[in-house]
């Protein structure tokens, strides 16, 4: 029963998309339809500015770290339905049922946690990806660091085999809704971070 519990849970809330919610009511526009077509953080500063972008970031990492403190209350603090409600809040992200299955990459929702399970963790592959995205310019680098360190960090920290598990599965999606973006950088057509950060509107 709570392993349903964390599934629905997970799942209902990573089916709140942010992007789509801020450019529907402030913008008048379907995220989806702007930018690179993505319902998430990256698309949103790209197509409505940082202010956007860094409001749907935090609501799309905050409703993975909810789907797991809430799993934690409920569940008395089962470590692997923590984990399955965050890896599941992800899959609700990326995969909505209500926007027909097309939202997000993850990336946001992979931070978020990080957050919900160890603030450890979060801290230091949150200076990973911040470092990582301003050393090479491109955020995607700082993104692949985090989604190759987050599942050693969980198994060098003792988690259990299921947990990890769950968490190299979720990196590994994330990993795939990001193929293009890797390939753009590799080719030098993916966007800059100073050249979206700092773009003249």
């Amino acid at each position: 029963m709570n392993i349903l519990l964390a599934i629905i849970i997970g799942y209902l809330l990573g089916n709140i998309n942010a992007s789509y919610i801020l450019g529907k009511v402030f913008k008048g526009i379907d995220i989806r339809e702007k930018g690179t077509s993505n319902a998430g953080a990256s698309n949103a500063v790209i197509v409505m500015g940082w202010k956007f972008g860094a409001t749907t970031f935090l609501i799309d990492a905050l409703k993975a770290a909810v789907a797991m403190w809430i799993v934690k209350y409920i569940t008395n603090g089962n470590i692997d339905l923590v984990v399955l409600a965050g890896v599941m809040a992800m899959v609700g992200h990326i995969y909505p049922v209500f926007m027909k299955f097309k939202g997000g990459k993850g990336i946001a929702s992979i931070l978020g946690m990080m957050l919900g399970l160890n603030g450890f963790i979060a801290l230091v592959l949150y200076i990973t990806i911040v470092l990582g995205a301003l050393i090479t310019n491109y955020l995607v680098i700082g993104e692949l660091f985090i989604l190759i360190l987050f599942p050693v960090a969980v198994y060098l920290l003792g988690y259990s085999n299921f947990a990890v598990v769950l968490i190299i599965f979720a990196c590994l999606l994330s990993a795939y809704k990001l193929r293009e973006n890797f390939s753009r950088t590799f080719k030098g057509t993916e966007q800059t971070l100073g050249s979206v950060l700092f773009k003249k509107k």
